[in-house]
């Protein structure tokens, strides 16, 4: 099968806009490459700060590629009217699936993050080192491969909390890794929901590449009482719990986590504690006061670059 890739660089600024309309018209989700530095040891990157990312979405040639291409085109076209942040060229090409799969992969190299964490591509050798957490990962297009710094920030959080025997929630899991790190700390179950059907699909293959599926449940589902359609004409399921998760997780976007506040607030226990990330600085206020007004107030706060992640607690 041939893919109809599309690929763009942007700005820190203009990633979010990008990567929302990449989503709304690709084929699952989209991969974000962010350019690397070594850093340290062999396996150890980071992402220069301020740098450009390349933004790629693909449409398989059976979809809809033709009208994906026509609605991506005319905004990218509005947001570089606008002028609102730099955007390059617009690339627009056919791909075989063998080589799009090859054009990901080589972007990923092990990383170390905070104290304990390893996260490696499952194509590559790891030897654990002693205190090692190591997640396994293929991320295909899901979002969640520890590169971004908000999935950065939100694991260092993480490791803050007492996960073990928890009862937890990872809301918009991605490839899993936040699931999956939660296992690896010693939680006794872990419900991870993604509205995207690809997103759980790989996020479940994570999980069983872990060997962490006795903890961790994957669902193609949300919060709330109502969820759209999905590309693949499937509807995730909605779930309202109440007072049952010890620690929720939710690395996604300000408006969503905002959209969120009442419903992941009362899926906490009273003493129940919550990971807030994929906020940019701009919007941090959209996503504190729609969480403050729901009850929760900040314990901590973390930033890297134009990113930041929140550890909340229910207020009193």
């Amino acid at each position: 099968m041939r893919w109809r890739e599309f690929r763009i660089q942007a700005s820190a600024e203009a990633a979010e806009a990008v990567t929302a309309l990449f989503r709304r018209w690709g084929d699952g989700d989209v991969l974000v490459e962010h350019p690397l530095v070594q850093t340290g040891d062999a396996d150890e990157y980071d992402t220069p700060p301020d740098a450009p990312q390349t933004i790629h979405t693909y449409v398989s040639e059976d979809g809809d590629w033709r009208r994906a291409e026509q609605e991506i085109t005319h905004a990218v076209d509005i947001l570089r009217a606008f002028n609102l942040a730099p955007l390059g060229t617009l690339d627009t090409h056919w791909t075989a699936e063998e080589d799009w799969e090859l054009a990901w992969r080589k972007n990923y190299h092990t990383l170390r993050i905070g104290q304990h964490w390893v996260v490696t591509p499952s194509w590559l050798d790891y030897a654990p080192q002693p205190d090692d957490l190591v997640v396994t990962l293929d991320p295909g297009l899901a979002f969640g491969t520890g590169l971004h710094p908000s999935t950065q920030l939100c694991l260092e959080l993480l490791e803050t909390l007492p996960a073990h025997g928890a009862q937890m929630l990872d809301l918009g899991t991605g490839s899993g890794i936040l699931a999956i790190a939660a296992a690896r700390l010693g939680a006794a179950q872990v419900l991870a929901l993604d509205i995207d059907g690809t997103a759980a699909r790989t996020a479940g293959e994570n999980v069983s590449t872990n060997a962490v599926a006795g903890a961790v449940t994957i669902r193609h589902g949300t919060l709330g009482t109502q969820a759209p359609i999905a590309s693949d004409g499937k509807t995730p399921v909605c779930i309202t719990p109440e007072g049952q998760f010890d620690i929720i997780t939710v690395n996604i976007v300000a408006r969503v986590i905002a959209e969120h506040a009442g419903h992941l607030a009362r899926a906490l226990r009273p003493n129940g504690q919550l990971v807030a990330g994929g906020i940019l600085v701009e919007r941090e206020a959209m996503a504190v006061d729609a969480l403050a007004h729901a009850g929760l107030e900040i314990v901590a706060r973390r930033t890297r670059r134009d990113w930041i992640a929140l550890h909340l607690a229910p207020a009193g």
